[in-house]
């Protein structure tokens, strides 16, 4: 463990990435750290690698809805831009992939999936869930509950 005055952004997030995911074979050593301070860390550093890689979030014409994270394994991002002329997976991903391919490289080859917001949580919850085919999403608001249907493969 690196003492914090040497820590780099990325050694930081590579020892909160063990606090949170003991599945990868490391040890959990809590410490001082709290869960979720530790998670709500590693989804900023993510919010912060994409600010700076992709100049229409660090000005605001692309926002960055929601981040869902399960370390050293997978990330999902939800983006929206109220301009009807900006794609905001394509400003994300950027020409062949080069944009999200830097913030992979510094996530240790963490992969990313850039998904389009939406207000309607059934198409929200649709793409979120791509490649897979969606036969149907039922949404349950009183009970915050969805249940999405696929085919039997």
């Amino acid at each position: 463990m690196i003492k914090p005055p040497e820590q780099t952004a990325k050694d930081l997030v590579l020892e909160v990435d063990n606090i949170i995911n003991p599945k990868k074979g490391n040890k959990v050593n809590k410490g001082n750290w709290d869960y979720e301070k530790a998670r709500e860390l590693a989804l900023f550093f993510v919010r912060k690698l994409l600010e700076f890689e992709i100049p229409e979030i660090y000005e605001g014409v692309i926002e960055i809805k929601s981040v869902s994270r399960d370390p050293g394994y997978r990330s999902k991002v939800a983006v929206y831009s109220p301009d009807q002329n900006i794609d905001p997976v394509g400003s994300c991903v950027g020409q062949k992939g080069v944009r999200i391919q830097n913030v992979i490289n510094e996530l240790n080859g963490e992969k990313i999936d850039v998904i389009e917001w939406n207000e309607d949580p059934s198409i929200y919850i649709a793409s979120a869930l791509l490649p897979a085919k969606i036969l149907a999403v039922d949404i349950k608001d009183e009970e915050k509950f969805a249940q999405v249907v696929v085919p039997d493969d």
